[in-house]
């Protein structure tokens, strides 16, 4: 199979790519990068499809080795807001003082201090 080949069967699978996509993935921005990844690796990779019939399976086989790559790289995806800051009207959870003295840092300040002791944590 050569690359104007390829190409066809991209255009053609569009539709089917996108729903093996959506399957995995909740968004469609998600969706559309998995598929972006996945045509450029199919590309990239062309010489190491040993069967042209087999060719859109391959494809397919790709895309969602993308979107898992995907799922994995947003699982490990940790938003600093959500981390320091106390939940509202939980006086009583533990350690609630030294996140309302996390809070009156300024803001290079509370990064530097919540992604020390975010480090720490991970490999103690």
């Amino acid at each position: 199979m050569d690359k104007r080949q390829l190409g066809e069967l991209i255009l053609d699978s569009q539709e089917t790519m996108y729903r093996v996509a959506k399957t995995l993935l909740c968004q469609d921005e998600d969706c559309m990068d998995a598929m972006q990844e996945a045509i450029v690796k199919a590309f990239a990779g062309i010489e190491s499809l040993r069967h042209d019939r087999m060719a859109k399976t391959w494809l397919i086989r790709i895309l969602i080795n993308e979107c898992y790559t995907l799922l994995r790289k947003k699982q490990k995806l940790v938003f600093l807001e959500d981390y320091a800051k106390p939940e509202k009207g939980r006086a009583d959870r533990p350690y609630s003082e030294l996140y309302e003295a996390l809070e009156r840092l300024s803001e290079p300040y509370r990064i530097c201090i919540t992604l020390y002791f975010i480090i720490w944590r991970a490999t103690a």
